[in-house]
């Protein structure tokens, strides 16, 4: 696959899979809001945990989908390791004041 198609199917994907993983990372950072603001309730922890899950999921997802562009096993490596760090980076929670 050459350059351009794999940037085609990328934005193809992301596009068709942003407004969950959007959904998703507002529902996790709402449910922990909810868990601190009302004491730690177990209901609030499961709805985070649930909702951290799923968003789990979906970067994993999105990563094997960037893997299966390449042959080259170096870069699937590499792309593994790059969206972990992506997901620490770019999912971080503010507390709410």
């Amino acid at each position: 696959m050459e350059k351009q198609a794999r940037i085609r199917t990328i934005q193809l994907y992301q596009k068709r899979w942003m407004p969950l993983h959007v959904s998703v990372v507002i529902a996790v950072g709402l449910s922990f809001a909810l868990l601190v603001m009302n004491e730690f309730q177990t209901g609030y922890g499961i709805a985070f945990l649930a909702a951290l899950v799923v968003l789990i999921y979906l970067e994993w997802r999105e990563s094997r989908f960037m893997q299966r562009l390449t042959a080259e096993p170096s870069v699937q490596k590499f792309i593994r390791r790059a969206q972990r760090c992506l997901a620490v980076r770019s999912h971080r929670v503010l507390p709410v004041i």
